[in-house]
């Protein structure tokens, strides 16, 4: 086994080993210095580091026989693996006249230690990188041949004292590190705690490194004088700037601020992103836009831009067939132009459309000062004057279109001949006259349908001393007499000779639906709850005035009957006899085939509607 001495710092050996666990004994021994134990490599005096090994991983490279030498997390070789265990008998360290370290290497304590580590006359207390410690001291002996640790000077065989160190050789990088200095413990063995190991690989940029991995502390090919690229790292995380590319035209980039392009390259531009109006834009050799092949914007440059109305292919005038006519102007007189200065329309010599222009036109009766025969223009006799391109008819006789109602006509123009939306059977509105002189009430709105005006408007059944026909009490099985109307327009058969209870007379009074018993004469229904209950007692009858039975009988309709509005479906259910009651007239588009129609409730004509509650909505008849 080799020992360090004086002046050297290091003698590599074959046999040189790391503890197992430690340095046991005295002496200060330390472990390796923690800044670099565990990086993966080997430094100070460190045998080996996760998977370095600094001689190797067999057993029997240490004379150990089989097996596999194991790394502590301390960085201390293990031999708990191999055949053979006791490193100094393998080796033949013991009795050799040297102190070693045999109880830390898988053996007994060295004999030859408390020979030469006596007064002698010969320092044996040498430092031992496998134990990191002196051999004498780490036994608590103290060869009185060696020098005093402590005294600040190199004596004996001691690597340092204090601030007493060879410079040349006591230095961090000699023991594997990156740089630092190396300083002298208390037993003045080494301290490598203030070197610099490297971490190189860990994909941080620390210590010496200028990059590492994919890492390059925010610097790119542009640090390093290139205009494009990629920067790749070593193993020894030393920067490789050799993909960048340098500065220049035709090097395929484009460089900002000194060229607009790179060959075929133009960077997105196009003419029409440099203000062109269309053309095909390319690279030069300096790197720079040729515009040569672009269009600018303007009249005369052949192709109609969105601000023209007409263009020129060379000198010839493309109007985009645009006519007189086509603009607006009256047919067949005058022809466009395209003014060469602004490719604009020139219509001077277009006529404007309108009445005066001396141009007659569809619309127009005449133009100017005409004069015309009425029998010309439909009429018997007289003489038709032009005004505002219209014949004036007044002077004409025998025809629609004087002015004037005559025979076998409703009106004509302002003549109604006395009527209006009122006396024709609608509401409030202004009737007027067609040119076909009859009525126009499209302006008039839906009849206004009054209960007590003594007269039979659409939907009522009766009103004052007016019946609608087919209501009489012989009609109704209630013998003779005279039916009445009562103050809601309902039928009243209490003026008939037979029963005057309508109901009672005809079974209705307590058959399980809810008729409008006291509105025809008799008494209250006694089926009418019409309250919920999850039966739907109220329906459609004609002879309650079109109307829900529950509705006009307690004056609220049947929420059981409410909840089957909105389907779009007409909800019924059996009477008993074989029939259907309608529960609703109408749901959204549907309607009850007898009542889908104006004409069905006495209007003349209109669109009869659905409420969004299910009622009939007669709005829109007239």
């Amino acid at each position: 086994m080799y020992r360090i001495t004086l002046p050297l710092v290091v003698l590599a050996s074959p046999l040189l080993l790391l503890l197992t666990s430690g340095c046991p004994g005295g002496g200060g021994g330390g472990s390796t210095p923690i800044a670099s134990c565990g990086n993966g490599e080997i430094n100070g005096f460190e045998m080996c580091d996760g998977e370095a090994f600094a001689r190797g991983r067999a057993c029997d490279a240490y004379g150990l026989a089989n097996g596999d030498v194991q790394c502590n997390v301390n960085c201390t070789l293990n031999f708990a693996t191999c055949s053979y265990q006791d490193y100094c008998t393998a080796n033949d360290l013991y009795n050799d006249g040297n102190c070693d370290p045999c109880d830390a290497l898988g053996g007994v304590r060295d004999p030859d230690c408390a020979v030469v580590c006596a007064g002698d006359g010969t320092c044996a207390d040498t430092y031992e990188p496998l134990v990191d410690a002196y051999t004498c001291r780490r036994l608590g002996l103290v060869d009185p041949d060696c020098g005093l640790c402590g005294n600040r000077i190199l004596d004996g065989n001691e690597l340092c004292d204090g601030t007493a160190y060879d410079p040349n050789a006591y230095k961090c990088e000699a023991f594997g590190y990156y740089g630092g200095q190396i300083r002298c413990r208390p037993d003045c063995g080494p301290d490598f705690s203030t070197c610099l190991v490297s971490d190189c690989g860990d994909g941080q940029v620390d210590g010496f490194e200028e990059c590492d991995g994919t890492n390059f502390g925010g610097h790119t090919c542009a640090d390093y004088a290139g205009v494009a690229g990629t920067l790749s790292c070593t193993q020894d995380c030393k920067v490789d700037a050799s993909a960048c590319v340098a500065p220049g035209c035709n090097n395929g980039v484009i460089e900002a601020g000194s060229e607009d392009c790179e060959g075929e390259n133009l960077g997105g531009a196009t003419c029409e992103s440099l203000g062109y109006l269309t053309g095909t834009l390319s690279c030069n050799d300096a790197c720079h836009f040729d515009e040569t092949q672009c269009v600018a914007p303007g009249c005369k440059n052949g192709i109609k831009e969105d601000s023209e109305d007409c263009e020129f292919d060379g000198a010839t005038p493309n109007l985009q067939g645009a006519t007189c006519e086509s603009l607006g102007f009256v047919a067949d007189v005058g022809e466009v132009q395209c003014s060469p200065d602004t490719c604009k329309f020139d219509t001077s010599s277009c006529k404007a459309p309108g009445c005066g222009n001396g141009v007659k036109e569809t619309g127009e009766d005449c133009e100017g000062s005409e004069q015309t025969q009425c029998s010309a223009i439909g009429f018997d006799s007289g003489t038709a004057v032009c005004s505002d391109c219209k014949w004036i008819k007044n002077n004409c006789v025998g025809g629609c279109g004087n002015g004037k109602k005559e025979i076998n006509e409703k009106c004509d123009g302002a003549d109604l001949a006395g009527q209006s939306c009122l006396t024709q059977g609608y509401g409030e509105g202004t009737l007027s006259c067609k040119s076909d002189c009859t009525f126009n009430t499209t302006q008039c709105s839906a009849p206004v349908i009054t209960c007590g005006n003594g007269k039979l408007e659409p939907t009522e059944l009766c009103d004052g001393t007016k019946i609608l026909g087919g209501i009489t009490c012989e009609d109704f099985g209630l013998g003779s007499g005279t039916v009445s109307c009562s103050n809601k327009c309902l039928p009243d058969f209490s003026g008939c000779t037979g029963d005057p209870d309508f109901c009672w007379a005809n079974g209705l009074n307590g058959n399980g639906l809810c008729e409008p018993c006291a509105g025809w004469g008799g008494e209250s229904d006694i089926d009418c709850g019409c309250s919920g209950g999850d039966v739907c007692e109220g329906y459609w009858l004609p002879l309650s005035g079109y109307g829900d039975t529950c509705e006009l009988a307690t004056g609220a309709r049947d929420p059981d009957c409410a909840q089957y509005c909105g389907d779009g479906n007409i909800q019924a259910f059996n009477d008993g006899n074989g029939g259907q009651i309608p529960v609703e007239p109408c749901d959204g588009n549907s309607f009850l085939p007898d009542w889908s129609s104006c004409q069905a409730f006495g209007f003349t004509s209109g669109t009869l509607k659905c409420d969004n509650t299910c009622h009939l909505d007669f709005s829109g008849c007239h």
